[in-house]
């Protein structure tokens, strides 16, 4: 019998559905019936799902009160479970998805009506009716109802007389009825009520037809095409994409469908209603609104920098909309200072101190006082608390939110309220045990945003029960979708299972359901595809059995309208805008940043550029102790101070070693002073007395060096010269010049990496600091340019460079003449024209606003860049080698 559930319902019967979302859709076409038959008002029918209808009996019983909610059944389980474990001294590693199985195990047997004893089943399984005895005994002391429970007495009211049974009763979309549910509707019939069952009635088509594609992406996307240029041209159909595993297809569907659907949305980044329903929702946990709030209620003391730079960067606390450019600075400037976490009290004290994040400061201020709470509340009291929490960190922030995000909070308050209800079936708790409960209900708890009723329906197999459409196609149809493997309950024993056909039991059980869903399937509207993949993951697949002897679907060509692929695919003209050309500089005054522009202009244009005109900057990772730039400016400050006093040779070789010692371990403490006051804050102790030991070892063993040389004379230190080359003018500092004996001298720069002297006769200059001096200064009065080079291991310690003075440094005067026979020149004049022609160029090329993305050698350059994510380099393929190189050592 197949009666229209429409007109049982129009007549006062009932229609109980096999889930929501059915019921939800006759309500629909109810309402649209009665609007076409000119009514503006009308009863509302009796359509919901049997869920629905069996609470709505215990209300006219007032039983509703005991029937307990999802949350607090899960939490009854897993106290039994725990209480049983700790009884028999055995460790669960997985508790809440124990509970969850067995609580499944538990629905089956009250559903199917039967039971087993413990000797029929193994150890697990005599453990689950340990647990389950526990969880009936506690229920009928206190009272309880779960759903299996809840039927049974419904069933028996029925029979009973104690409650009333409509003249008739329409059973929809249900693929299988439990002995439960037969039972139920056994009582219904005594009682004089007409039972029957409805489905989608066929459509007569001519044949499914098949669509074999390579991978689920490209199946995925042929489907979205086709239903678009479906609705393209018919824009009134209906069409139904079902899925039999939508879990692992979600991803795909939803990126592939709003590409193909919205691609202007996709390219404006518009987070606008979907223009299909997906009935498969995602976690709770996952929207950014309700991930914040759990982290906000998670944070500990102290904070991670990374935590703290998620807080000031978050838009969901307060002030976040007026503060935002004043928290971006603040964090960077605590990232700079290099520490790695901040105690809540040290990092509001230094907020306060910071301008324009006053309100985050209150924050902090909030987290600091509110959170430091070890009693043991009830689930309900901690409830409160992370309620006022919130609020008093301004969540969920003062921006407008969108929809999507209106609904997600009205859902984490609904999730307090659930968590809230446990107090009826759970003992006080710690805060983080309450934490790790609201976190697990996010977690689990299904989040699908409501919205406009949609052409395009997006199920699951089941839930596709009852639906009918003008089109339909079927994805992921191979042999390893369709069946399903069997998934039998691990707390029931599986002969058990087997012989009562319960779901999942075997390939059997399995096989005969997918039969009869696909003959559902396969005539639920005029036109029906049904497609598969021919790889998964790598792995070859075959089609599904039952689509053993269809034809191959005749489609029309499929065209894509997703941006990427339009653009890659060259199929449009693009307009090309070459953006590599930035404004000039006007200004005549020295341009900030010395010698770095140079070596940056030279490295990448658009690299100087962003550095240096836009102020594009890395954040700064704090590291375990100090990182490398600040060891190497940490040796390069107590070798200044030493020079500042000593000024030559001579005094040097003079000086006893105590007083030697004494003056190195003064400037090794200066130097690590004036690094604490640049951070605002102090080394640890033993970290200091390691860095001072360190540094003091270090500067010795390169005075050794220094006093094997030929005599010289410290002349300069870290002065300042002002540079012009050509419209750049820069300002410049160099570590040291020695005079030597011959009058001429050395241009040092200290460095604690590697060096490399054989590129300053390339055309871009990547060092070119030394370079600079010599310009300006003269070939004529240069003796020597040469890295100082400050390393722990002998054979890495020295100077490289280049040497004209003849006799003073034999290594460097080879590698001079080397590179002037290698470009043919005769003497170190002429390797100064060239610097200045480069410098030249490269100052010129700076002010005139080149910016070229035109790294000098793309796989070192890049691997070691902060400007990757912004200049976009990696998307005209890959630049950067995986292999090992230079570490900067």
């Amino acid at each position: 019998m197949n009666l229209d559930p429409l007109d049982i319902a129009a007549s006062g019967g009932t229609v109980l559905t096999a889930n929501k979302r059915l019921a939800r859709e006759l309500v629909r076409q109810f309402d649209r019936r009665q609007m076409a038959a000119g009514l503006a008002v009308w009863p509302s029918p009796a359509i919901l799902s049997l869920s629905a209808w069996v609470t709505r009996q215990l209300q006219l019983l007032r039983r509703e009160h005991r029937l307990l909610t999802d949350g607090q059944l899960q939490r009854c389980w897993e106290l039994a479970i725990a209480a049983d474990a700790a009884t028999v001294h055995r460790d669960l590693l997985q508790l809440p998805q124990t509970a969850r199985r067995a609580r499944e195990a538990h629905l089956l047997l009250e559903s199917y009506c039967v039971d087993f004893l413990p000797l029929d089943g193994d150890e697990d399984q005599a453990a689950f009716l340990r647990w389950r005895s526990a969880w009936q005994e506690r229920a009928g002391r206190e009272g309880w109802l779960d759903q299996g429970s809840a039927l049974r007495m419904v069933t028996a009211a029925v029979a009973d007389g104690a409650l009333d049974v409509p003249s008739s009763l329409v059973l929809a979309g249900f693929d299988d009825l439990t002995p439960a549910v037969t039972g139920l509707c056994r009582g219904l019939t005594g009682r004089g009520c007409t039972v029957s069952s409805w489905d989608t009635p066929a459509v007569v088509v001519s044949q499914p037809a098949m669509w074999p594609c390579s991978d689920p992406a490209e199946e995925v996307r042929s489907c979205a095409c086709w239903a678009r240029a479906l609705l393209s041209a018919r824009p009134q159909a209906t069409i139904g994409v079902v899925v039999p595993q939508l879990n692992d297809y979600q991803p795909l569907v939803e990126r592939i469908f709003r590409a193909e659907f919205d691609p202007a949305g996709c390219l404006a980044g518009d987070e606008g209603p979907e223009p299909f329903t997906l009935s498969l929702g995602t976690p709770l946990a996952r929207e950014g609104v309700v991930s914040a709030a759990l982290r906000l209620l998670a944070l500990a003391d102290p904070l991670r920098i990374e935590e703290i730079g998620w807080l000031l960067r978050s838009p969901y606390l307060a002030g976040a909309a007026h503060e935002w450019a004043d928290r971006a600075r603040a964090d960077r400037e605590l990232r700079r200072r290099g520490r790695g976490s901040w105690t809540l009290a040290a990092l509001q004290r230094t907020l306060r101190r910071l301008p324009g994040v006053a309100r985050m400061a209150d924050v902090i201020e909030v987290l600091a006082t509110k959170r430091h709470d070890r009693r043991r509340l009830l689930p309900g009291e901690w409830c409160e608390q992370f309620a006022h929490l919130l609020a008093a960190c301004g969540w969920p922030g003062g921006r407008g939110l969108h929809s999507r995000e209106f609904q997600a909070v009205r859902h984490v308050k609904e999730l307090l309220g659930q968590l809230a209800a446990l107090d009826r079936v759970s003992l006080p708790i710690t805060r983080g045990e309450a934490l790790a409960l609201l976190q697990r209900l996010a977690a689990e708890t299904v989040f699908q945003p409501e919205g406009a009723e949609t052409r395009v329906q997006i199920l699951g197999m089941l839930e596709a029960s009852g639906f009918a459409f003008d089109a339909v196609w079927i994805l992921g149809l191979h042999e390893g979708a369709l069946p399903a493997p069997p998934r039998p309950n691990p707390f029931i024993p599986l002969p058990l299972q087997s012989r009562l056909r319960m779901p999942h039991a075997d390939a059997l059980r399995e096989g005969e359901f997918a039969a009869k869903v696909s003959r559902r399937l396969f005539a639920a509207a005029p036109t029906v595809i049904l497609s598969w993949p021919h790889q998964v993951d790598g792995g070859l697949q075959r089609p599904s059995p039952l689509l053993r002897g269809l034809p191959t679907a005749a489609l029309p060509p499929l065209v894509s309208v997703d941006p990427a692929r339009v653009i890659s695919s060259g199929r449009v003209p693009l307009e090309l805008l070459d953006d590599a050309v930035a404004a000039p500089l006007t200004t005549r005054k020295p341009f900030a940043g010395g010698t770095g522009i140079l070596k940056d202009q030279a490295l990448c244009p658009f690299r100087a550029f962003a550095h240096h005109r836009l102020r594009a900057r890395k954040l700064d990772a704090p590291d375990v102790g100090l990182d490398e730039m600040a060891r190497g400016s940490l040796i390069h400050v107590v070798l200044e101070k030493f020079w500042r006093d000593a000024r030559s040779q001579t005094a040097l070789r003079a000086m006893p070693d105590e007083e030697l010692a004494d003056r190195l371990q003064a400037c090794a403490e200066q130097a690590i002073a004036r690094l604490e006051r640049e951070r605002r804050c102090d080394l640890p102790p033993r970290q200091r007395q390691l860095e001072l030991t360190r540094l003091t070892t270090l500067a010795r063993d390169w005075l050794a060096e220094e006093a094997q040389r030929s005599p010289f004379e410290v002349v300069e230190i870290e002065k300042e010269h002002v540079e012009t080359l050509g419209r750049l003018i820069i300002k410049t500092r160099v570590d040291r010049i020695d005079r030597l004996t011959d009058g001429r001298v050395a241009v040092i720069d200290y460095k604690t990496g590697s060096v490399q002297v054989a590129q300053w006769s390339d055309e871009r200059l990547t060092e070119p600091q030394l370079p600079i001096y010599c310009v300006g200064a003269g070939a004529e009065s240069v003796g020597a340019v040469l890295f100082a080079v400050v390393r722990s291991r002998r054979k890495e310690r020295g100077f490289r460079g280049l040497a004209a003075t003849q006799g003073l440094w034999p290594a460097q005067e080879k590698a001079l003449q080397k590179l002037l026979t290698e470009r043919g020149w005769t003497d170190f004049r002429e390797l100064c024209v060239h610097w200045r022609t480069t410098l030249t160029a490269l100052g010129d090329a700076f002010a005139n606003g080149v910016a070229t993305v035109d790294p000098v050698e793309r796989h070192k350059t890049c691997r070691y860049c902060d400007l990757v994510p912004l200049c976009r380099i990696l998307e005209s393929g890959p630049v950067i080698e995986t292999g090992e190189g230079d570490n900067g050592e």
